[in-house]
């Protein structure tokens, strides 16, 4: 999960337009503002992180750039096009989605489900052919699924659907992922195979957006960062320009504490620390005020 790319991915051909920008826009729900006067683009190669407390309306914003509600104001481009103006079939080969909640288990297999992922790239009545099953085939083997192809979806655990639903994802191919939670029900190695799957698709010009509420996953994984604060301000930058204990203590609303080690900062809530000294050997602590203190 380290965000480090070889030097050729991060050259950016910037007369290209983004792979998705945001111009403008404002987001509400329930008469509350969540986002005002949001510019934002991110271009090929890149994997940005959304951040933000419950409620700040990260599944909102992603809804939004997926097309899928209309923004209060602004426009989203996708690929330098008014995404509103496409045709929703135009954006599925272009623009793959993973939402927070997975539609309700259907009467299919496995297989099957992850061949949905073929039918923005199939013509009307067009049966699947041999390079979307191996398509498919490849995705169930990069996500862990091989060995339940043939099972039913109403037999799979919360996390076997997760990873099947990432799967469909896979075999869409689409030049821009938008990630609501990815990791949400996956255990530690399935959660590392799907953000290694994610940066290898960045590392071929995919780019992707991803929220989450592990901040550290973030700082690890993510090339740029935007804060979500739910009452309008946003903050877009490099994880490390935003990722200090002061600006997430106020984005979550209660004191965070900041650590170096292993050359990494990690982030926690400050109440689960645990005693002074108990930090480990070559720990430096890191106050919500910024203060760096040597452990151990």
């Amino acid at each position: 999960m380290n965000r480090d790319k070889p030097q050729a991915a991060t050259v950016h051909h910037r007369r290209c337009p983004p792979a998705l920008a945001g111009r403008g826009l404002e987001l509400s729900r329930g008469g509350r503002i969540l986002v005002s006067g949001l510019d934002l683009e991110i271009r090929a190669g890149e994997v940005w992180g959304i951040l933000g407390p419950n409620g700040a309306g990260k599944t909102t914003l992603l809804e939004t750039l997926a097309g899928l509600a209309p923004p209060e104001a602004g426009t989203v481009l996708i690929d330098g096009e008014p995404i509103l103006a496409l045709p929703r079939k135009t954006i599925a080969r272009r623009l793959g989605m993973l939402p927070q909640r997975l539609p309700a288990a259907f009467d299919a297999t496995v297989l099957e489900a992850v061949l949905i992922g073929r039918h923005p790239h199939l013509k009307p009545w067009q049966m699947e052919g041999p390079r979307d099953f191996a398509l498919a085939r490849r995705a169930l083997r990069r996500t862990g699924m091989a060995a339940l192809a043939g099972r039913p979806l109403r037999t799979l655990s919360g996390g076997e659907a997760r990873r099947l639903a990432f799967a469909a994802l896979l075999v869409q191919k689409p030049r821009l992922m938008l990630l609501d939670e990815p990791t949400n029900h996956l255990d530690l190695p399935h959660q590392q195979q799907v953000l290694e799957c994610v940066r290898d698709a960045t590392l071929r010009g995919t780019a992707a957006l991803l929220a989450t509420h592990d901040i550290n996953l973030a700082a690890a994984f993510c090339d740029r960062i935007l804060l979500l604060f739910g009452d309008g301000e946003t903050q877009a930058g490099t994880c490390d320009e935003l990722l200090e204990a002061a600006r997430l203590s106020r984005l979550y609303g209660c004191p965070m504490h900041a650590m170096t080690l292993g050359g990494r900062r990690w982030f926690m809530p400050l109440a689960r620390l645990p005693a002074p000294g108990n930090a480990g050997p070559g720990a430096v602590q890191e106050t919500p005020t910024g203060a760096k203190q040597a452990a151990g």
